[in-house]
């Protein structure tokens, strides 16, 4: 009687975990995404330079691209946003970079 309740319980759990993630949901686009942040950044204007504090990086890297961006950690690499090459002159005359910006794609899902 005990390895016969242990045994229907054990098929019940395995059709509950066979069925179960088909009761999902296909994904849906568009809405409103909320996020809560620790703080209320300074301000939105990007012409005015950076905002102090995380609330305001984490927006405006989030609204705004840059030439350049960072991989995330640990390896923060350098890799290119809205630029598609570039190139730094080391040369004692010339210490400078030199920037190819890509052209802007549409957007997907807007």
């Amino acid at each position: 009687m005990k390895t016969y309740r242990l045994m229907s319980l054990s098929v019940l759990v395995i059709l509950m975990l066979q069925i179960g993630p088909s009761w999902a949901q296909s994904p849906k686009y568009g809405g409103t995404l909320r996020i809560a942040l620790s703080g209320e950044p300074a301000f939105f204007n990007a012409n005015q330079g950076p905002a102090p504090g995380a609330p305001a990086f984490f927006i405006s890297n989030s609204l705004y691209n840059s030439l350049l961006t960072l991989t995330p950690p640990p390896e923060l690499n350098i890799v290119p946003d809205l630029a598609q090459s570039w190139v730094v002159y080391l040369s004692p005359a010339d210490k400078s970079h030199r920037l190819t910006r890509r052209l802007p794609q549409e957007q997907k899902g807007l």
